[in-house]
């Protein structure tokens, strides 16, 4: 450019046409889909009535609403896709599971994508204690099933003796095949790219797509990064769900923040302790996860139950730690970023994330 008007001016050129491309993109996309014609019946429905039967609360009228959204979309004449947004702990999980409860009763199966093992377990575990008693056949897949085990699972997928298949990336594999796939769920879709979604879209005969987040985009935005997706929202939280509070502590100050924690251990609740690095850096004047395990279980925190897990912990170890944290038998657990997707511990009433500028705000939100 000659000038640095013309700069400015090529700039925005250049930002325009992206954006355009991008729009036109996203418009093919919803047209491709509205074209292809596909029939499910809708079915009575008892699968899903026999689930809300069973649950010891009701929907919130949200989570009713949105549900009513997803199913409108599965009966529609062509493919839907969905965002569902939500909060932590508003129920996103069990609309998602009810609405693949549809899909199965009407002769397909469903898919739930999680970007990790110990989420994808908790979420197996969820999904068979409430599906398997109304006869729903669930399976848990991940890349630590292998051998024989992992050939008798893909093989009862293909023949359709699994209505819905749980796991990880190992979804992706090749030799991953479904008898009719009707449903695929993305949780934690921030995770996950473009082509993944794409790729495990194709295992069906276009089936619908239900992805789910927590990380807050505004209707607007979401519209404008996803304008081939419809886009869902559960705005309220179940009764009884308390607001999150947060509070700003400096550096030095943290002899308050550990007697605040102390207070709430000994009136039976557990603490998260989250850490940029897993361990001590010469370059980054950082606190890590594994010195502070060992300075919080020695000194302030002695006497109670401290347990350590990061990205590198072995998975069984993680899986080990999370059961017992979530049964009450660890007080705190020292971790990194590794706990940003979702676990489920209803006792955990606080968290303190040190160096919390050293995370996102995506981060910091989950």
């Amino acid at each position: 450019p000659e000038s640095m008007e013309q700069l400015a001016r090529a700039r925005k050129t250049l930002a325009y046409e992206e954006l355009l491309h991008y729009q036109l993109a996203l418009g093919r996309n919803r047209l491709i889909r509205a074209s292809i014609r596909r029939s499910r019946p809708r079915p009575a429905g008892a699968l899903k009535r026999a689930l809300l039967d069973r649950l010891p609360f009701a929907l919130t009228a949200d989570q009713l609403r949105v549900l009513h959204e997803i199913e409108e979309d599965l009966f529609a004449p062509h493919p839907g896709a969905r965002l569902l947004q939500g909060e932590v702990g508003c129920g996103k999980t069990l609309v998602a599971l009810a609405s693949a409860l549809s899909v199965i009763e009407a002769g397909e199966q469903a898919v739930l994508l999680v970007p990790t093992e110990l989420l994808a377990r908790q979420h197996g575990d969820n999904a068979a204690r409430l599906l398997e008693p109304l006869g729903v056949r669930v399976a848990f897949l991940s890349g630590n099933v292998k051998g024989a085990g992992r050939r008798l699972l893909l093989d009862s997928l293909e023949a359709g003796e699994i209505d819905l298949l749980i796991g990880t990336h190992a979804l992706f594999s090749e030799d991953v095949q479904y008898r009719r796939l009707g449903l695929v769920i993305v949780d934690e879709q921030q995770r996950f790219g473009v082509a993944q979604r794409r790729a495990l879209v194709a295992k069906g005969d276009h089936p619908d797509l239900l992805l789910m987040s927590a990380t807050p985009i505004p209707r607007t935005l979401a519209l404008s990064a996803f304008g081939e997706i419809d886009v869902s929202e559960i705005r309220s939280l179940p009764q009884g769900r308390k607001a999150v509070i947060t509070h700003l502590a400096r550096q030095g100050n943290e002899a308050k923040v550990y007697e605040r924690v102390g207070r709430e251990i000994a009136r039976g609740g557990q603490a998260y302790f989250v850490y940029p690095l897993i361990e001590e850096s010469s370059s980054l004047d950082l606190k890590d996860a594994e010195r502070m395990y060992e300075r919080l279980k020695r000194g302030v925190f002695a006497g109670l139950r401290l347990a350590l897990i990061h990205s590198r912990v072995a998975e069984e170890q993680k899986i080990r730690v999370m059961q017992e944290f979530a049964t009450g038998q660890i007080d705190i657990l020292v971790a990194t970023s590794v706990l940003e997707v979702g676990v489920d511990v209803a006792r955990a009433t606080c968290m303190v994330i040190e160096h919390a500028e050293r995370f996102g705000l995506s981060n910091l939100h989950q």
